[in-house]
């Protein structure tokens, strides 16, 4: 007898129970400093932010939270246009700031009366820090062709995108909301092979190809529930369909990107059990220090899959 359960639902719970469990678990076990002269900072600063998005309202995580926000600005500000996050294991990637930026704008949307109590009415001043350096690439997006676009980190450029629409909504900034919704627009209508989200160049070797595409997937399926987009929803789940057929599952590794956009496709929810899997068996092998970015990961799509992300994005909206 078939299982009534919609796929996501399945998914849902397992992918809650493993959030709890990788974040719990998390430390900062990398095994570099950073040369002198340089400013680095952890992911493990966003973990207040990802508990947050998992329903935790205590007044301790909502002040760890909010006192994170701060922090985070000010490593930001020391860190000029190019600030650089390590997971656990110290490793650094383009995607993790932006990554860690939505967390915490996520969060922010939440519990943005705890917020404003705790840093005051200036919030929005105090924490416009974080999103310079974003705002400062969209710049430089914003001059390329469409070929050019798609050529680079097309997931950090879909990242940036989608935390300056979080940051627009917040700040009730339609201008620079409609700039990031036209370059999500531009990304997600170019397209790859086969349904694909962006093209492979012939000397692009697949594990960097296939990390762009999950990446760059994981941030249009959020921005298609940010903003509650048809048009951008449905490209979602192309890609996704196009993965399954396409993408093994070690290509993913033990990192869940894109895990919500999967498990949401009753055909593509059987490649959110493997990724679902793949972790499992991570956090039993590397244990604290391979836990951080798994982490922040199942949060983020938990609070998807649940619908906590759809429901406190609809409180923001503009005028127009």
């Amino acid at each position: 007898m078939p299982d009534p359960t919609p796929p996501d639902s399945r998914s849902a719970a397992l992918t809650r129970m493993l959030a709890l469990r990788a974040m719990g678990m998390a430390v900062d076990a990398s095994p570099f400093r950073p040369a002198q002269g340089t400013t680095r900072s952890s992911m493990l600063h966003a973990i207040p932010a990802a508990r947050v998005l998992l329903g935790d309202d205590s007044p301790g995580a909502l002040d760890a939270m909010a006192d994170e926000l701060a922090g985070f600005a000010s490593f930001a500000q020391a860190s000029g246009d190019a600030p650089i996050l390590t997971d656990g294991q110290g490793h650094t990637r383009p995607v993790y700031y932006p990554l860690c930026v939505h967390l915490m704008l996520s969060a922010l949307a939440m519990q943005r009366q705890h917020v404003t109590q705790r840093l005051g009415d200036s919030w929005a001043d105090r924490l416009a820090a974080f999103m310079r350096p974003i705002q400062a690439a969209r710049v430089a997006d914003d001059q390329m062709d469409d070929e050019e676009l798609t050529a680079g980190e097309v997931g950090v450029l879909l990242w940036n995108a989608l935390c300056e629409l979080q940051w627009s909504l917040l700040t009730r900034c339609e201008f620079d909301g409609f700039i990031a919704m036209r370059l999500i627009d531009r990304v997600a209508g170019i397209g790859g092979a086969g349904g694909a989200l962006h093209p492979q160049a012939h000397d692009d070797t697949p594990d960097r190809w296939v990390y762009r595409e999950l990446t760059g997937l994981h941030a249009l399926h959020l921005a298609s529930q940010v903003a509650r987009g048809a048009g951008w929803a449905a490209r979602s789940a192309m890609v996704a369909e196009y993965h399954l057929g396409h993408t093994q599952p070690d290509y993913t590794t033990y990192q869940p990107w894109a895990l919500s956009a999967f498990a949401e496709g009753e055909s593509t929810a059987v490649f959110a059990e493997q990724q679902l899997h793949d972790v499992q068996t991570h956090l039993a092998i590397e244990g604290p220090g391979g836990a951080l970015l798994p982490g922040l990961l199942l949060a983020d799509a938990s609070a998807s899959l649940d619908g906590r992300i759809v429901s406190v994005w609809q409180r923001y909206r503009f005028q127009g």
